[in-house]
């Protein structure tokens, strides 16, 4: 909008209202415009960007990872089988002495209390002397009789002894006579037979000896001759060399005459040589040979005298035999004398029978107050209550100077537990029971001591189920190692038991599911055009550690998803639906 032009002093002063009105008109039109210029600008500016319909957000990403999967329950520490024993009194009486308080340690068989049992004491006392007087009375009654009896058994031992020494050696003065009886005869004959041998080996021995001299002559002979004959040659060969080479000099005669003769004398010396050398190799094999041939002869002759020797030998057996058999006959004098001893011995023990029976009698009394004594002494020993293992006192019922009255169930004194030897009972429930085996690890956490940490492994599960609160359990033994005495039985405690592990899969915060009627959901945000949108998409979960799950469906890896925050989600697009609508799959 143009501005008017200001009047100049040649104006006239009636038109100057009208110039005024004019202008103040123009000026309005100019703000009306300006406030639609801005309406506009803000209209079209609100179109590019539309406001965001989402508040302050916590987000999270899809990611892949491991995952610990886990299980949780409560329970309480309990002691192991056997790991505490109730300690109690099988006889009525007033507690004498109690060595033990709450807490005190104790070791295995260690007294815990004593009773007061004037009767008991009493009657082990009168057993005793029962006992001994019965003791003494045997004593007596058997020392009459040892003496007698010891001098009776050692001569029926010792005639027994001779007895018996006496058959045996008529045994064996039989089988050495019945020995040398067969042996005598067939030495002989060996003998006789290896002289026989021996003969016919020493004639062999000249024979072969004889040969070895005959065939020695003709050795040498022959190698003899072989000397001769190269030496004949070697002569014949020499000359014709020497006329040779008279010729070759006179110049009647080739050169290589000359050579071959020369070679052919050399080779008759060679001959000669090995001819002189072979003869020398045979005297001393000939020598050799009839050095052994010799020396056989003389073994030969040797074994004959041995064989001759032991001919002899055996013939002289003969005497051995007759002694042998002279030895029988004194051995059969010998045990029957012995018999004849052994007999007036075993007579003797007959005196010794009355008296033996009066040590009968004195036994069977000594018996039964033996008996008596052990009876009494078993009454007195319940008056002391030891505890079986080794632990620590966790409760008493009774007080020095109590009276403790035992019925048909012993009454319970104190508890002793091994506070080393302690497990925890897991209740489980049945929707996880399923997946608990023996040897799984386990952390367990007591409300006591917060922050520490025991660690274990699943013991045992049980079969049968417990009803706690309403809600189906399973016990569930966890083992642990009590150390440092820190648990204590009954405590409450908090189990994790790890079930299994998964490699590599998509995992979102657990905090993220949303579990409705129709199944689990999780909050997708995505931001298109500056704008973020909430979608709720139904998914499949897997495994869970307690901190993050397993995502087997309907999300991808790197997708933004919502952890806390924000307004209401916008429906599901058409291919999800909403949850309320029933789509998506259930969680775990």
């Amino acid at each position: 909008m143009k501005t008017a032009p200001v009047p100049d002093s040649g104006t006239k002063p009636a038109a100057l209202p009208q110039h005024k009105s004019h202008k103040r008109i123009s000026w309005g039109w100019v703000i009306c415009g300006a406030v639609a210029l801005c309406l506009i600008g803000w209209y079209v500016w609100r179109r590019i960007h539309p406001p965001d319909n989402v508040g302050p957000l916590i987000l999270g990403t899809v990611t892949k990872g491991n995952l610990l999967e886990t299980i949780t329950a409560t329970g309480s520490v309990e002691a192991q089988t056997g790991a505490q024993i109730n300690i109690g009194s099988q006889v009525t009486g007033r507690i004498k002495r109690l060595y033990g308080d709450v807490g005190s340690k104790v070791k295995a068989n260690e007294v815990i209390a004593v009773l007061d049992l004037p009767d008991v004491t009493a009657a082990v006392s009168q057993a005793q002397s029962a006992y001994a007087g019965a003791d003494s009375k045997l004593t007596q009654s058997g020392e009459s009789l040892v003496l007698g009896k010891t001098q009776t058994n050692d001569a029926v031992a010792a005639a027994r002894e001779a007895l018996s020494v006496g058959q045996e050696a008529v045994k064996t003065a039989q089988a050495n006579y019945k020995l040398q009886s067969v042996q005598t005869p067939t030495d002989i004959r060996k003998a006789d037979a290896a002289r026989l041998e021996a003969i016919a080996a020493l004639a062999t021995a000249q024979a072969t000896n004889e040969q070895t001299i005959l065939g020695a002559k003709l050795n040498i002979q022959t190698a003899q001759e072989a000397v001769d004959q190269a030496q004949a040659s070697l002569v014949l060969n020499q000359a014709t060399f020497n006329r040779y080479t008279d010729l070759y000099k006179q110049g009647m005669l080739a050169p290589m005459m000359v050579d071959q003769a020369r070679q052919a004398r050399d080779l008759s010396q060679s001959q000669v040589r090995a001819a002189q050398q072979q003869l020398e190799l045979m005297k001393q094999k000939v020598d050799a040979d009839l050095k052994t041939a010799s020396q056989a002869v003389i073994q030969a002759q040797k074994a004959v005298d041995s064989a001759i020797a032991a001919l002899e030998a055996a013939k002289a057996e003969e005497y051995t035999t007759r002694a042998r058999l002279a030895d029988v006959a004194n051995a059969v004098a010998t045990a029957k004398e012995a018999a004849a001893n052994l007999q007036l011995a075993i007579g003797n023990l007959e005196t010794n029978a009355v008296n033996q029976q009066n040590i009968v009698q004195a036994a069977d009394s000594k018996n039964q107050a033996l008996d008596q004594v052990t009876i009494n002494k078993a009454l007195f020993d319940k008056t002391i209550l030891r505890t079986p293992i080794a632990g620590t006192i966790i409760s008493l019922t009774a007080q020095q100077g109590d009276t403790v009255a035992a019925g048909l169930a012993a009454p319970t004194l104190a508890t002793v537990t091994d506070l080393t030897r302690l497990e925890v009972e897991a209740y489980v429930d049945e929707t996880d029971i399923g997946k608990v085996r023996i040897g799984q690890l386990a952390t367990v956490t007591v409300d006591a001591f917060p922050g520490k940490t025991w660690t274990g492994r699943v013991a045992k599960s049980a079969s049968g189920s417990t009803i706690q609160v309403g809600v189906i359990t399973y016990d569930v033994s966890i083992s642990i190692t009590n150390s440092d005495l820190h648990l204590r039985p009954d405590m409450t405690a908090n189990i994790i038991i790890q079930t299994g592990s998964l490699k590599n899969v998509l995992i979102v915060p657990a905090i993220a599911i949303q579990q409705t009627l129709k199944g689990s959901f999780v909050k997708v945000a995505k931001k298109t055009n500056g704008q973020t949108t909430i979608s709720l998409i139904p998914v499949k979960t897997g495994g869970t550690d307690g901190v993050n799950i397993q995502i087997v469906s309907g999300l991808t890896e790197g997708e933004q998803i919502v952890l806390a925050g924000g307004q209401k989600a916008t429906t599901a697009p058409a291919a999800t639906s909403s949850p309320l609508s029933g789509g998506g799959s259930g969680g775990r």
